[in-house]
């Protein structure tokens, strides 16, 4: 067990943590469960991204890999709201969300959608994720801050395509795009594919009230809040999450946030987010730079009224400049399962229609 601090990074393992930032959650530092520790019977393996509502683990169940999210302290009824929606999508397939599955080893989704668990004397809230082997956008960047222009446009196009089928099935802003919430993996083509392990505030289209505006400046990382959840009474629509999109698409192409967040007080970034624009993306080496920074700034345009409107529409002006994502390969055992359950069911039937008709001959 450790404390982490969500802001800064400062660690403990003795349970005494002085945190250098001045507006860090004194009282609210989550506990970070270690390798070998058990929450319930699941066995953490490693941590793999902290955020500021959850903390995302690689861990086994039955000597099966899963993905854990645990809920800090606080922000139980979030991951709840999250696990139910995830439960609710469970039967369609969409590439760009988790899998979610049950809870318990002997449960059901219907029923178990979410866990919860005793640890050090603290119910713990937790999901449990099929796995992923790959790693969290924030940890690619770090390696390579400006990937290849087509890989940066699929994963933008993976993004908008999750959010725009949360938008259609729940109708639900997330207002939480950033890289610390999204897992990269890669298809057969070495596609890089995006998985939201976040689904963020989950908030219906509406006026900004005080309860909104202030779930989101707890909830979202401040350099990737859009600017209108800074002033109250402004509406906040599907636009804010094309903001944070565009914020993203900046990010990859220029090779460092629009707003740098780093070792700096949240009032600090909020500031700067209310008075200042973001910089131009420099990028020689794209295709149709001018149609791309075009995007960019209109994205990302102070007032929601002048970006494009949803992020389907996003996706499409994506698409258009870069093309589409590639369709997976199908290796020999793919294209074996698509003929051979028709093949055997055909089988089955030939067989007993024979069988039928040899009984009416011996009648």
């Amino acid at each position: 067990m450790k404390l982490i601090c969500t802001l800064c990074g400062q660690m403990s393992t003795d349970g005494n943590l002085w945190c250098e930032q001045t507006d860090c959650p004194a009282g609210n530092i989550p506990v970070v469960l270690d390798y070998g520790e058990f929450l319930g019977d699941i066995k953490v393996l490693r941590l793999l991204r902290l955020f500021r509502t959850a903390a995302v683990y690689e861990a086994e169940r039955d000597e099966q890999l899963i993905l854990l999210k645990v809920a800090h302290v606080g922000h139980e009824e979030g991951l709840k709201a999250e696990a139910a929606l995830l439960a609710r999508l469970a039967k369609a397939s969409q590439t760009n969300l988790p899998v979610l599955l049950p809870a318990y080893r002997q449960g059901n989704l219907r029923d178990h959608s979410y866990g919860k668990a005793v640890f050090r004397n603290e119910t713990k809230y937790y999901e449990v994720f099929q796995h992923i082997t790959g790693e969290f956008l924030r940890d690619t960047l770090m390696k390579n801050p400006q990937p290849w222009y087509q890989h940066t446009a699929w994963i933008m196009t993976g993004i908008a395509q999750g959010l725009s089928y949360l938008y259609k099935h729940e109708g639900g802003l997330s207002l939480n795009v950033c890289p610390d919430v999204i897992m990269i993996y890669e298809d057969e083509n070495a596609t890089p594919i995006p998985v939201l392990l976040d689904l963020g505030l989950i908030l219906k289209p509406q006026n900004t009230t005080p309860e909104v505006q202030g779930r989101a400046l707890r909830h979202v990382m401040p350099a990737y809040l859009a600017p209108e959840l800074l002033e109250r009474g402004s509406n906040v629509g599907e636009s804010a999450d094309v903001y944070g999109l565009g914020l993203l698409f900046h990010e990859m192409l220029s090779g460092a946030p629009a707003y740098a967040y780093r070792l700096r007080a949240d009032e600090e970034i909020r500031a700067q987010v209310k008075r200042s624009g973001i910089p131009r993306a420099e990028r020689r080496d794209i295709p149709q730079a001018v149609k791309v920074q075009e995007l960019i700034e209109s994205a990302t345009h102070r007032s929601p009224a002048n970006r494009p409107q949803s992020v389907v529409e996003f996706g499409k002006q994506v698409t258009q400049i870069f093309g589409a994502i590639p369709a997976p390969k199908r290796t020999f055992m793919k294209r074996f399962a698509d003929w051979s359950v028709p093949v055997i069911v055909g089988c089955v039937i030939f067989v007993l229609i024979a069988l039928l008709l040899g009984a009416l001959v011996q009648v």
